[in-house]
C-alpha cells in the first residue's frame, strides 16, 4: 500500500520529463493540423511546418524564401500582431538577419553586410518606435525581441550556430550610414513609410517635453527633423 505513491511519484516525475523532452513535438504537431494561415500585410502566410519538416535540419523549412522559416514568420506575426505595420517589418527584418547565422556562413563579406544591415535596422527602429500614437517602449520592444530569438534557436544546434557566428563578428561594425530623415526609405529597406506623419506624430509627442530630445534620431540630427517637418507642410 505504501508503494503506490512513490509509484505515481515516479509516474508523475516520468510524464513530467517526456512532456519537457517533446514539447516541441507536441506543439508543431498540434500547429500543424491546426493553424490555418492568414494574410499579414497583404502577403499569405506559409502554412505551419510538421516537427520533422521544421526540425529535420539547422536551416529548417523556408517554403515562401522570405528569409524566415515558416514556424518562425508564424510566430513572429502572432507575436506583433499589435503593432504598426512599420514595428511589424522592421522587427522581422531584424529576425532575418539574425536568421542569416542559421542559413550561411558569414566569411569576411557576409559579416560586413551582416553589420550594415544591423544598423540600418537599428537605425530604423529609433526613428519610428516613438512616431506612433500608441508608441511601442524600447522595453516592449526588446521583449518582443528576446521571445523571437528563443524561437530562432530552439534547438541546441540553432542556438550553438547563432553562438558561433556571433563570436566570430569582429570590429563593431560601425559603418556610414546616413540617418536623416531625407534617407529614412533607403535605412529601412525600402518599407513603405509615410515620412511626413512620421515627423508629425514625432512633433506632438515631443515639443512640450524637452527630456524626449535625448531619443538617439533627435538627439543626432534635430535639424533634419525640423527641416524635413517644414517641408511636409509648406504651401
Amino acid at each position: 500500500m505504501k508503494k503506490k505513491p512513490a509509484i505515481i511519484k515516479i509516474a508523475l516525475f516520468i510524464i513530467v520529463v517526456t512532456t519537457f523532452v517533446y514539447s516541441n513535438f507536441f506543439i508543431y504537431t498540434f500547429k500543424h493540423y491546426t493553424y490555418e494561415p492568414k494574410i499579414v500585410d497583404g502577403k499569405m502566410e506559409p502554412r505551419f511546418p510538421s516537427y520533422f519538416e521544421a526540425f529535420r535540419t539547422v536551416q529548417g523549412i523556408d517554403s515562401n524564401k522570405d528569409g524566415l522559416r515558416d514556424d518562425l514568420e508564424i510566430f513572429a506575426n502572432e507575436r506583433l500582431e499589435n503593432q504598426p505595420y512599420e514595428i511589424r517589418e522592421v522587427a522581422k527584418l531584424d529576425l532575418r538577419n539574425w536568421s542569416l547565422f542559421t542559413t550561411q556562413s558569414m566569411g569576411e563579406l557576409e559579416r560586413k553586410i551582416w553589420w550594415q544591415s544591423y544598423w540600418r535596422i537599428n537605425s530604423c527602429f529609433s526613428i519610428l518606435h516613438g512616431s506612433f500614437v500608441k508608441a511601442l517602449t524600447i522595453d516592449q520592444y526588446f521583449s518582443i525581441k528576446r521571445e523571437l530569438k528563443k524561437d530562432l534557436t530552439n534547438t541546441r544546434e540553432r542556438q550553438r550556430a547563432v553562438d558561433t557566428n556571433w563570436a566570430q563578428m569582429s570590429g563593431s561594425g560601425a559603418l556610414d550610414i546616413n540617418e536623416s530623415m531625407y534617407n529614412l526609405v533607403e535605412i529601412c529597406n525600402g518599407m513603405k513609410v509615410n515620412l511626413c506623419e512620421i515627423i508629425d506624430n514625432s512633433f506632438k509627442k515631443y515639443k512640450n517635453d524637452s527630456s524626449h530630445w535625448d531619443e538617439i534620431s533627435f538627439r543626432q540630427q534635430p535639424k533634419l527633423y525640423k527641416d524635413y517637418h517644414e517641408k511636409c507642410h509648406k504651401k
